[in-house]
C-alpha cells in the first residue's frame, strides 16, 4: 500500500531526545512578504517556493517529489529498528511525498515545509521521513547532515532528525 508521508504519525520515531527550535530567519522574512500579496490561496504556497528559489541563495530545489519503494523502507526499518509504515500482508509498500525546499546551508542539508497553521501543525513525522529519504537517494549524505524545518510568516521551527533516531541507553 501506498501511503503519504504528509500523513505519517510519529510512531516509528523516539521523540524523547527531540529539540525544537523556534526563530525568525529569512524564511519567516519571505512568506511575510509573500503571502500578504498573494490573494489566491492555492497561489500562495507556489508563489513562495518560486520566490525562494530565485531570490534565497541557499534555495537550491523546491517540490522535490520522493518516493521509498519497499526495498527502501525495508533497509531504513532495519537500520534504524523502526516501523516506518505498516504492513498489509506481502503487498509491497511505498511512501511517496515532496519537500517543498531544500537548502544547503553551513554545511547542512535543510529540509523545509511550508505551513500556513505552523504553530499547530507540527510535521515531525513527515519531515523525518524526507530526510530517511534523502539518506537512501543521495549517495554519501548522512543523517547527521541534514537538519528539518516547518514554518510560516510567523514561526520558523527547526529540529536534528538524528535525534529521534538515537538509540536509547
Amino acid at each position: 500500500p501506498k501511503s503519504r508521508a504528509s500523513q505519517a504519525h510519529p510512531t516509528f520515531a523516539n521523540t524523547s531526545h527531540l529539540i525544537i527550535n523556534s526563530k525568525q530567519n529569512a524564511a519567516t522574512d519571505a512568506a511575510a512578504f509573500i503571502i500578504p500579496a498573494v490573494g489566491n490561496n492555492k497561489l500562495r504556497h507556489e508563489t513562495l517556493q518560486r520566490f525562494m528559489l530565485a531570490n534565497d541563495s541557499v534555495t537550491i530545489a523546491i517540490e522535490i517529489p520522493i518516493w521509498l519503494a519497499e526495498a527502501d523502507i525495508t533497509a531504513l526499518e532495519r537500520q534504524y529498528a523502526i516501523e516506518l509504515a505498516p504492513r498489509d500482508g506481502d503487498r509491497p509498500r511505498a511512501i511517496t511525498g515532496h519537500i517543498d525546499f531544500l537548502q544547503v546551508r553551513n554545511g547542512a542539508v535543510h529540509i523545509l515545509d511550508y505551513k500556513p497553521d505552523a504553530r499547530t501543525n507540527k510535521p515531525i513525522a513527515q519531515l523525518a521521513i524526507y530526510a530517511l529519504a534523502l539518506t537512501r537517494l543521495v549517495p554519501g549524505l548522512k543523517l547527521f547532515d541534514i537538519k528539518c524545518a516547518w514554518f510560516n510568516e510567523d514561526e520558523y521551527c527547526e529540529f536534528f532528525p538524528r535525534t529521534l533516531f538515537a538509540r536509547s541507553t
